[in-house]
């Protein structure tokens, strides 16, 4: 066997080592960079490593804010579903499918992170990657974190561990709330909140003849047609789905595709001007965002909840407006994009148990259970905390049905729910749209060939601030109004309550007599 000198085995590691200094340079002058030994030993190099590319991210601020790091666990992050488990008690066979699915959720997250990278910092750290572990820089991160998960499966203590430190922070700021007298400044907060209800929440259950109109109503229908679904079908698939140690519904691609279209909404909506249509967002060639009206689109996302025992899934829709129009110089809500979110919580049994709703902002959350699920008792009527509004029960779908979601034009409100089973039943212009990945928009194309995430590393869309947060700040939320990502919508300014928190129907619905569906 030949073997190459000791000078000759120096020489090779050149290459890499002026892509450790270059990539030192380029995040910290002072930083301290490992050498190709160190990065070559499996425990220590794949720390230094991961810390090395986290670091490039950080600088870059292409963090994603959709998924939280595990403190002391960086090869791990979760999300409110996913905490919810640690306080449960689960076998060894449930544990690592909670590992597994923290695991997945880390790799996904820091992929998406890496290729928003520009170019030459995705080139550096492949360089250093390929130098030190023969691998490129995803590949690196991800057989790092399959030996990090396998080292956590054998130590009883890590695992007691990972459990505290399993926790997503809430997105309202405590220290926000002392300074802006919380308990006081919340009254007016509240009192405005009530008049918001009372001058909107009667329109529904009216007929929609009787619903005001401005403009135009155009009737979007997703392009497909319709419901090729029966409930027993959707049974079947969650059924089909579960087998996981943790029952955590996981369809096939093929599946979800059917499900997504069988639950896709009709949106009605008063068009009093261009910002009332719905369209695909895209980054324009000035670096700022757009919504293209002309290519109606509305982007799915797949989420879980859990309700008496069960974990439920979850299809979300997100329709982006190019802006809720300004009414005027001192208009208050008014701003550059707008969106709303539509979501479908089903039950085992094939059918829908809740639908609700907010704007990408978290606001106007409101819930729309379907009988025989009733709101459970609110707050008192003293607590002036914001309660689960349900203005109207959630329709029942029969074969072939789709729910219609009446928005009024400029503010995009939810007006009313109704059922409609085809197009001809609608009088109103129709459009179609399609439906795409919502996680697209975290790795969206630039026309420079780059990708970029439309949040920013807080959550929030740029450009999307309203006025309102100069009057609102005092609740504890980033900005309010503005258009933010999953997983940091705070949907109530005077309480506490999050979009995705994993508890949210069990906390505020009950079946009557405990049953369940």
């Amino acid at each position: 066997m030949r073997h190459s000198s000791p000078c000759l085995r120096l020489w090779r590691l050149v290459p890499v080592w002026l892509s450790l200094v270059l990539a030192a340079c380029s995040v910290a002058p002072d930083s301290h960079w490992p050498d190709t030994a160190a990065l070559r030993d499996n425990q220590e190099g794949c720390r230094l490593f991961q810390e090395l590319m986290a670091a490039e991210i950080e600088r870059a601020g292409t963090r994603d804010a959709e998924a939280v790091a595990v403190a002391g666990f960086p090869f791990l992050r979760t999300n409110r579903f996913l905490a919810s488990f640690a306080a449960s008690d689960l076998d060894a066979a449930a544990t690592q499918e909670w590992v597994d699915q923290m695991q997945t959720l880390a790799n996904e997250t820091m992929s998406l992170e890496f290729h928003n990278l520009d170019r030459v910092s995705r080139q550096r750290l492949d360089s250093i990657a390929l130098g030190a572990f023969e691998s490129t820089a995803i590949d690196t991160i991800t057989a790092c974190a399959n030996r990090a998960a396998q080292d956590l499966m054998g130590s009883r203590q890590a695992l007691s561990l990972l459990r505290t430190a399993t926790v997503v922070p809430d997105h309202y700021d405590d220290a926000q709330r002392v300074v802006g007298a919380y308990p006081l400044t919340a009254l007016p907060v509240a009192m405005g909140y009530s008049q918001w209800r009372r001058s909107n929440l009667g329109s529904f259950g009216r007929p929609p003849e009787n619903l005001p109109v401005n403009g135009t109503r155009i009737a979007y229908f997703p392009e497909f047609g319709q419901r090729a679904l029966s409930a027993a079908d959707v049974r079947a698939i969650l059924d089909l789905s579960n087998s996981n140690s943790l029952s955590i519904p996981a369809p096939s691609a093929a599946d979800t595709d059917l499900l997504f279209q069988a639950f896709a909404p009709v949106w009605i909506v008063d068009v009093n001007g261009p910002d009332d249509r719905i369209g695909r967002v895209s980054w324009n060639n000035t670096g700022t965002l757009s919504v293209n009206t002309a290519e109606p689109v509305v982007y799915r996302k797949l989420t879980w909840t859990r309700f008496n025992g069960d974990v439920l899934l979850q299809l979300n829709y997100l329709a982006w407006f190019p802006a809720r129009t300004k009414t005027g110089t001192f208009d208050l809500l008014g701003g550059s994009l707008d969106a709303v979110i539509w979501r479908v919580t089903l039950a085992p049994d094939g059918q829908p148990l809740i639908y609700d709703t907010i704007h990408a902002c978290g606001c106007y959350h409101l819930f729309f259970p379907v009988p025989p699920l009733v709101p459970s008792p609110g707050p008192p009527p003293h607590d002036i905390r914001e309660r689960a509004e349900s203005p109207m029960p959630g329709p029942t779908l029969e074969a072939g049905q789709r729910v219609a979601i009446w928005l009024s034009g400029v503010s995009h409100y939810v007006q009313t729910l109704t059922l409609t089973s085809d197009q001809s039943e609608l009088e109103d212009p129709k459009e179609t749209y399609a439906l795409m990945p919502a996680d697209g928009l975290r790795q969206l194309a630039r026309p420079d060939g780059q990708t970029q995430s439309i949040y920013g590393p807080d959550g929030l869309v740029d450009g999307t601030e309203r006025l309102e947060r100069f009057l609102l700040w005092p609740m504890g939320i980033a900005s309010p109004g503005a258009m933010r990502q999953w997983g940091t919508h705070a949907t109530a300014f005077v309480g506490r309550r999050h979009f995705d928190n994993a508890y949210l129907f069990e906390n505020a619905f009950h079946m009557p007599g405990n049953g369940r569906r």
